[in-house]
């Protein structure tokens, strides 16, 4: 969890504070829908024994999950990446991590429970899916979490399209179910206030492009 949404959930848990526990606080949807949606995003290069090996787009965000939960919020982080694998074969390959935690209140403060999903995955804007490509997906080292791998098409024409909507959907479902929840991103969040106002900047994909420009010469070589 980044600082900033650290900083967020401790303000949302201090105006919890004092409710009562049997309480359902009405404050707790209405700070929640406030922020929800994109909280925010980073570009982060992977770096293995001293030489760029990856670009990722890491992602915070909120979400109400009206297809297990009964519309009750749920917290979303994770990764849509390219990497380098260094095999002669298949020389890259594109991931998704999707990290979820179900959001309750519990003694007057929020209590966080992991609930990994079991399938996730890309959707385009013309409702295509990377799924057919995947490759193996299993628990991540992250409580909550599914890592994925998938071929490097049609992942990588998917995420490269997002960077000039600055928007992509990742879909995962819960608790085994068949129906999968959509989590449209918004790719130039750089963070949420606890009033549910955005900082926005393209520095987010500029920098995403320049780390993925970096990856092609290392290819070309």
């Amino acid at each position: 969890m980044k600082a900033d949404l650290l900083s967020l959930v401790l303000v949302i848990a201090a105006t919890l504070a004092g409710f009562p526990a049997h309480a359902q606080s009405p404050q707790l949807d209405v700070m929640l829908d406030r922020i929800a949606g994109t909280l925010d995003v980073s570009s982060m290069p992977y770096m293995k024994e001293g030489k760029l090996s990856g670009c990722q787009l890491v992602f915070d965000a909120m979400v109400r999950d009206y297809s297990y939960r009964q519309g009750r919020f749920i917290k979303v982080s994770g990764a849509i990446g390219v990497m380098h694998s260094g095999g002669p074969e298949t020389p890259i390959g594109t991931i998704v991590k999707v990290v979820v935690s179900e959001i309750a209140e519990a003694n007057g403060s929020l209590a966080s429970t992991p609930s990994p999903p079991t399938r996730a995955y890309l959707i385009g804007p013309d409702y295509t899916t990377n799924l057919d490509s995947l490759v193996s997906a299993a628990q991540s080292d992250v409580p909550g979490g599914l890592f994925s791998i998938f071929q490097i098409n049609p992942t990588l024409a998917m995420v490269i399209g997002s960077m000039k909507t600055r928007k992509i959907t990742v879909a995962f479902n819960q608790m085994g179910g068949s129906s999968d929840i959509r989590l449209p991103l918004d790719l130039d969040v750089v963070a949420t206030d606890e009033n549910g106002q955005r900082q926005r900047s393209e520095q987010i994909v500029e920098d995403f492009a320049g780390c993925l420009g970096a990856i092609g010469k290392q290819l070309s070589k």
